[in-house]
């Protein structure tokens, strides 16, 4: 991930290499929380499937 001083927070006043830089930075980090979100699941299924073993 890159990291963007920007002069404003006000978005009218951004390039729109600002914005795009924005838009793709955002969109990276969304589909870097779902992988996490998509691996947690994964993990909490395979611990339940251990426990399940375990008590049987």
């Amino acid at each position: 991930m890159k990291c963007y001083f920007l002069q404003s927070i006000e978005t009218s006043q951004w390039t729109s290499y600002e914005k795009r830089a924005l838009i793709n930075e955002t969109a990276c980090l969304d589909r870097t929380l779902n992988e996490l979100e998509i691996k947690e699941t994964l993990l909490q299924a395979h611990e339940e499937e251990v426990v399940k073993q375990v008590r049987f």
